[in-house]
């Protein structure tokens, strides 16, 4: 075991999204564990951590996202976990981090997982946290996705996908926003993607620079330039996109379909590996 002392209950071995509950400390906490039908213990499995905003849960962010399903097709364990009371603690230690890290120490002792293929992925809150925990435990970590915050801790090199509506009044997307956008409460301080996205890229060895591709009438594409080999830096902007999950069922105003996030992020995941 490789953090803190969990005890685990009897998982499930068949292939899905199902709810389990997992003891770290004197706290029981619960969580969703995908593995896929095609799933061999004598093969390595990739995993992705996927973490539910503020509000939401492991039943939700399954949902919301179709992560579990699109991970499956593709070999992917999924890994969802329940904030408690919806919400993540933004910190480098405590009660979620020694939550997640003992998750992955239960699914790589128990399952055959490929342990330079794991990775982070989030919506909002849940994103800042998976930036957060990738950023903090980056030897167990080959990449992250982030979704609607892309907020940049101190990180050692990384590569990174992340998405933002220019339409966010949640969080704010900075210089580029919608007119007349504007966020407010806790959120208002955060640097937007101007300052993040080029964060990430120096923290990963690349250049600032970037090149953009149009997909579509609402998306661009960024590509962040002179990356080392095996790294890659990329954001997809939404034109007049709200905080939401690109390509979600949930359709509304501001809900882009023209690109899917969960299939994006998994074929970058594919690409990205540790060394």
């Amino acid at each position: 075991m490789r953090h803190g002392a969990a005890r685990w209950s009897y998982c499930q071995k068949e292939p899905g999204d199902v709810p389990e509950s997992i003891a770290v400390g004197n706290l029981v906490r619960t969580y969703r564990l995908g593995i896929p039908s095609s799933y061999n213990p004598n093969e390595p499995a990739p995993v992705v951590l996927s973490l539910h905003g503020a509000g939401g849960n492991a039943l939700v962010q399954s949902l919301y996202t179709d992560m579990p399903m699109e991970a499956a097709k593709r070999g992917l364990i999924t890994v969802t976990p329940d904030a408690i009371g919806g919400n993540w603690q933004i910190s480098a230690n405590g009660l979620d981090d020694d939550f997640l890290m003992s998750l992955l120490d239960y699914v790589e002792a128990s399952y055959c997982v490929n342990l330079k293929a794991v990775y982070a992925a989030g919506f909002s809150l849940g994103s800042w946290k998976a930036a957060i925990t990738a950023c903090t435990h980056p030897s167990r970590f080959a990449a992250v996705a982030l979704v609607a915050v892309e907020v940049h801790p101190i990180c050692a090199p990384m590569s990174v996908v992340a998405f933002h509506g220019t339409a966010d009044n949640v969080v704010p997307y900075g210089k580029g926003a919608d007119p007349g956008v504007k966020v407010t409460g806790p959120n208002a301080h955060l640097p937007g993607v101007s300052v993040n996205m080029p964060g990430w890229a120096r923290a990963a060895g690349c250049s600032t620079r970037k090149t953009t591709t149009k997909i579509g009438r609402d998306v661009e594409h960024w590509i962040y330039q002179r990356c080392p080999k095996g790294r890659s830096v990329e954001f997809y902007s939404i034109k007049h996109g709200v905080h939401a999950w690109p390509g979600t069922f949930f359709k509304g105003p501001g809900v882009t379909q023209t690109i899917h996030a969960t299939q994006i992020i998994l074929a970058f995941f594919g690409a990205h590996p540790k060394p």
